[in-house]
């Protein structure tokens, strides 16, 4: 394969990677972690800038070298492909969570655990539908036909301009959501620190 046509493979199949969780990830962040919405998306900026740096096509490669270790191949049975990438994208999930929070600098055991357990239940709710969207795209982008019973075929044949509107819709979806979600929360209350006056201070400033 050339090396820009591997390159725009990584960056198609990183976008799904990194659209497809996002509006289930900003609500946990919200939600669980208590976060504003720029730390939440400083945090997505971050796990985005590491998923195309190579996680994410050490992902796709994984779950492909996966698939053909159980014997799933792509035009095999929905419901095998579906059940492999939900449990392979929860067990990625629970794999490099604990690294991540350990190399932002967080040492509490509990928030580790209860971070690592609501990530790994989005990664198995993620697991599927990302996959689709991964093959989806790459035919859509015109990479690899993709050859699962759900995809019409009326696609394949469609105008390139269709299928590049289709993506670019997609995507623009998946990041209304998670507009909509930064809406819908409010940020946290600022904390704020109050500075206690001395007991025996004195009423008269010289």
């Amino acid at each position: 394969m050339p090396k820009l046509q591997a390159f725009q493979e990584h960056i198609c199949d990183t976008t799904t990677q990194i659209m497809v969780p996002l509006p289930l990830l900003a609500a946990s962040e919200k939600l669980v972690s208590g976060m504003t919405d720029w730390q939440s998306i400083k945090a997505r900026l971050v796990v985005g800038g590491l998923l195309y740096l190579g996680m994410g096509k050490a992902y796709e490669k994984g779950r492909l070298y996966s698939r053909k270790l159980f014997g799933i191949p792509s035009k095999g049975r929905e419901l095998a492909q579906g059940i492999h990438d939900t449990l392979y994208c929860g067990a990625a999930f629970f794999a490099v969570t604990p690294p991540i929070y350990l190399a932002v600098g967080s040492r509490d055991v509990e928030g580790i655990f209860w971070g690592t357990l609501v990530l790994t239940g989005i990664g198995v709710a993620s697991g599927y539908v990302m996959s689709m969207f991964t093959d989806a795209f790459r035919d859509l982008m015109g990479y690899k036909k993709c050859e699962r019973k759900w995809f019409p075929e009326a696609l394949h044949r469609a105008p390139s301009v269709v299928k590049t509107g289709l993506v670019a819709a997609s995507v623009a979806a998946f990041l209304g959501l998670t507009s909509l979600v930064y809406h819908a929360v409010d940020d946290p209350p600022p904390q704020q620190v109050t500075q206690s006056q001395p007991l025996y201070a004195s009423n008269n400033q010289e």
